[in-house]
């Protein structure tokens, strides 16, 4: 658990001043207003980033695999258009709406439903919604922008508020859910490998993947298999890792592959450079299939140690949710 120096709020009454600890009091996450503001200066950040193309602009303001993904991007774009974005138009999130539980210590989070200029509102399946889970890991930090989901305006949940307008938690084991959230990685890997439980609804990251996987399955010269294990520790950073290894790899490559190719081009002629780039092909796959890894059909066992599962948020009601992992508290991907 990060960050736990005593954060301390003080509130005049007309005794006097009363001090809350804030890593033990059950306190909102934060303001409205704070939100409101923490929203606008990732925007502005990411913004700037996203037209120079450098990480640096925003790497105090996102975090997890939200972060993991998106700085691997501009880092790998610098690489090919050191210039900046030469496409570049700013990122517009606008009538936010925010979810915001009440917490006790840190990490703390809160969820901004906004709508984006990337999007047509026309209520139709172009029309979306962004998710936003920002994350602030102690009293010194700042809000970081940790995970984003992107929805369609009529597929946005609604979740339970308190008489004050708070996000209403509800238990982790919580037997009236479809699916107890502590749960959920567990069973979702599995049905994402087996299709069962069937507790799913149908939709593009459940049935939809599932099709596409057996559709995809066996092509012409190529055989995909997917290993699907759940995440029972870390804020689904992992993901985020892999992908943006993945992303700098096949991006941060290109320019030294067309510098190679032009120099074999230039010495030896246009034939010459294809007839290495197809012999080339064909020797890339060569260590893995001389390898024990074409007949391993299992992964090695891990041993992953116990973790404590967190409450989540209850899917009702008024405002929207996705994603938190928290202290005490998250919130399942929807």
């Amino acid at each position: 658990m990060a960050g736990l120096a005593t954060a301390t709020v003080l509130t005049v009454t007309a005794s006097g001043c009363v001090t809350v600890h804030g890593e033990r009091e059950v306190v909102p996450s934060a303001t409205r207003a704070e939100a409101a503001r923490a929203l606008t200066a990732f925007t502005d950040a990411y913004n700037k980033a996203d037209k120079a193309y450098d990480p640096a602009l925003d790497a105090d303001r996102v975090t997890g695999a939200f972060g993991a993904t998106t700085q691997a991007g501009f880092s790998a774009r610098h690489v090919t258009s050191p210039g900046g974005n030469a496409r570049y138009s700013p990122l517009e999130l606008t009538g936010a709406a925010y979810t915001i539980p009440r917490q006790a210590g840190w990490p703390r989070w809160f969820v901004a439903d906004t709508d984006s200029n990337r999007d047509q509102d026309d209520q139709g399946p172009g029309d979306t919604r962004w998710l936003l889970l920002f994350i602030r890991t102690g009293p010194q930090q700042g809000w970081k922008l940790a995970y984003l989901s992107i929805l369609g305006v009529k597929d946005v949940p609604a979740f339970a508020k308190d008489k004050d307008g708070w996000a209403q938690p509800v238990r982790a084991d919580d037997p009236s859910l479809a699916l107890a959230p502590k749960d959920l990685s567990t069973s979702y890997a599995s049905y994402l490998q087996s299709g069962k439980p069937a507790v799913f609804a149908d939709g593009g990251h459940t049935s939809g993947w599932r099709e596409a996987r057996q559709k995809n399955a066996v092509r012409s010269g190529r055989v995909s298999q997917f290993v699907d294990q759940p995440l029972n520790e870390g804020d689904f950073a992992l993901l985020g890792r892999m992908n943006a290894t993945l992303r700098f790899l096949m991006w941060g490559t290109l320019p030294l592959g067309a510098l190679a190719g032009g120099a074999v081009a230039e010495a030896s002629g246009a034939r010459a450079a294809l007839w290495i780039c197809a012999i080339g092909f064909l020797v890339v796959p060569l260590p893995l299939l001389l390898s024990s890894l074409r007949r391993m059909r299992d992964l090695p066992e891990t041993a992953h140690p116990e973790t404590a599962h967190p409450e989540t948020a209850h899917p009702e009601d008024d405002e929207r949710q996705d994603a938190a992992p928290g202290h005490g508290e998250s919130v399942p991907v929807a």
